[in-house]
């Protein structure tokens, strides 16, 4: 049973707890979000008075709970509960919520590791004292598709450190199938090679050329085409439905040469720029122009250098050519190649060239 004095501390806690509440609430109807009403449950769990509390659908409430439960520990309270549910339906109220949220400031960079270490602390705690829960986990995410995401995620696959990218090595993935999907390439920004408008112009006229002639009339490929992404600096070439192997990665390996052999007339270079330049402004419905809007927004494009690609892809001469074969020749070199084939293709290939693919069996 508390004392008088104990009573006393204890109602004057739950009242400055009140009083903080207040101020939230304050803030919340400041910032016009929904808000219904919350419970506190204190030391003895008897329950306290109401007040308006948060609203979870907006991520505050999470740093509501935080700030009461930070200050409760000052007043000597075990447990504060707050309770409460939506009924909000504005969009702008969220977003000046997120507004806010998205505006703190994590300057203070101890603090912020220290955060980081508990939870990093509580995790490996929980190996520790809840192993049969893991044990659930990894059974389910076993079983099932959705505890193998809740495994990956939360459970002790949780707490492995990823590498950043796959190992580089040759793929062989096998399926049983009667043709082969045929995938080689390499950062080609590894070389030095800096971004030219050329680039596009010149990946385009290699499908249409020699993957085309190579690949698929003379090797009897479905396809074959190349694909270069300028903001990692990868350039691949790949093949479809491909009744070869071994002799499609070494067409790939041929387009540097190919490239320091060639010879165009300029009806032949202004129909590849002209193919290009069709292909980077092409007409759009307005569902494309938003989409292709946000992003060249989340990966800072601007205009400037929009502008400055077309001029370059324009101004393209033979010369880009024959000076961007020093630079595919790096897939040639230390590019990575991928299969997707039958394992008799793939038996047959590791025996030419002692073990080229790793096999990794899908089917």
């Amino acid at each position: 049973m508390l004392s008088r004095s104990s009573a006393e501390a204890e109602y004057r806690g739950v009242a400055n707890v009140v009083a903080e509440t207040i101020w939230v609430r304050n803030l919340l109807l400041e910032i016009h979000c929904p808000i219904q009403t919350a419970t506190v449950v204190y030391c003895d769990n008897r329950k306290g008075r109401s007040w308006p509390g948060s609203c979870p659908s907006c991520s505050l409430l999470s740093t509501v709970c935080r700030h009461l439960h930070q200050r409760s520990s000052l007043y000597s309270l075990q447990q504060i509960q707050i309770q409460s549910s939506c009924s909000g339906t504005s969009h702008f109220d969220c977003g000046r919520m997120n507004c806010l949220l998205q505006e703190v400031q994590f300057t203070d960079q101890q603090r912020f590791k220290q955060f980081v270490s508990q939870s990093i602390a509580r995790m490996e705690n929980r190996l520790r004292g809840s192993g049969h829960g893991v044990a659930a986990a990894r059974t389910d995410a076993m079983l099932n598709i959705a505890g193998w995401m809740s495994e990956q995620m939360g459970g002790h696959s949780g707490l492995v450190t990823w590498d950043s990218r796959l190992p580089l090595r040759n793929e062989a993935i096998v399926i049983p199938n009667q043709v082969n999907y045929v995938g080689k390439a390499g950062n080609i920004y590894s070389t030095g090679y800096e971004l030219d408008g050329s680039a596009y112009v010149i990946s385009k006229h290699i499908s249409a050329t020699w993957l085309w002639d190579r690949v698929r009339v003379s090797g009897g490929a479905y396809g074959g085409f190349c694909d270069f992404d300028s903001h990692s600096g990868v350039f691949s070439f790949l093949s479809y439905r491909d009744p070869n192997l071994l002799k499609t990665l070494d067409i790939y390996d041929g387009t540097g040469d190919f490239l320091c052999g060639l010879d165009v007339d300029q009806a032949t270079l202004t129909k590849a720029i002209i193919g290009t330049i069709g292909d980077v402004d092409s007409y759009q419905l307005p569902d494309a122009k938003g989409y292709s809007s946000l992003m060249r927004h989340l990966l800072g494009v601007t205009d400037e250098e929009r502008q400055r690609k077309r001029e370059e892809i324009l101004t393209t001469s033979l010369k880009d050519f024959k000076d961007f074969a020093g630079a595919i020749d790096v897939v040639r070199d230390k590019g990575v190649a991928v299969a997707v084939a039958s394992a008799e293709d793939i038996d047959a290939a590791n025996i030419a060239c002692s073990n080229f693919f790793e096999v990794k069996k899908a089917l």
